[in-house]
């Protein structure tokens, strides 16, 4: 489950290579880089599953909500029942189809017809994002004790945020700082810390592991 984070694509070639050789499937995490390319292909249509999210925080958005791509049957018919409780959608259950539990994410017909709307400007919205970013990585790239951000394909990158990598967490805090104080939006990519580390993730993971063997949220949080 590659993640393209913040505009820029992964090492796919590498990825699915190592995916198949294995014969595993590949999901796309492209939460954060709708639009983006990879080495001329768009992210999420490389593996076997994309995942795309249109929050507001998002290259485009249609308030909350979400995409799933992909070619595969199969893995298209489960997403789609996946998002609606699980259910088989009026067609008749053959002796192949799986029953299982799913969730209730469905997207209304308004937040769809904002998402098509989006989806038409997206290629324009990256363009405009280029300018400032192309600008701002020529004017930093040289800065000594700054180590730009390696990225696979620069001119797949929506460009949604310069990432760049500090000697220390002291002088991240500083230049954050600084960087707020002049008006330039700025942070520190989740807050400096692996997200296995967040307050939430390890009560969550004690949660598990105080359950009893076989109880429904050991066999939940197995799976």
């Amino acid at each position: 489950m590659p993640v393209h984070l913040g505009g820029a694509p992964s090492k796919m070639d590498a990825i699915m290579e190592v995916a198949g050789e294995h014969d595993l499937l590949v999901i796309e995490d492209c939460a954060q880089t709708v639009g983006t390319k990879y080495k001329g292909k768009r992210t999420g249509t490389i593996g076997d599953v994309g995942a795309f999210s249109l929050q507001l925080h998002k290259v485009i958005t249609t308030g909350d909500g979400g995409v799933v791509a992909t070619n595969d049957d199969k893995l298209y018919e489960r997403a789609v029942r996946y998002q609606d409780h699980g259910n088989f959608r009026g067609k008749t259950r053959g002796d192949d189809d799986e029953a299982f539990i799913g969730q209730v994410y469905r997207m209304n017909e308004l937040t769809g017809a904002v998402a098509l709307e989006q989806l038409k400007k997206l290629d324009k919205i990256i363009e405009l994002m280029k300018r400032p970013y192309y600008r701002i990585v020529k004017g930093i790239k040289d800065i000594d004790g700054l180590i730009m951000r390696e990225i696979e394909d620069e001119s797949g990158v929506a460009a949604s945020g310069v990432v760049f990598f500090l000697e220390d967490a002291e002088i991240a805090t500083k230049i954050n700082r600084a960087l707020r104080a002049e008006g330039i939006p700025s942070g520190r990519r989740y807050q400096g810390k692996p997200v296995y580390a967040y307050p939430q993730t390890m009560t969550c993971l004690a949660y598990r592991r105080q359950a009893p063997m076989g109880s429904q949220t050991d066999q939940l949080g197995s799976r």
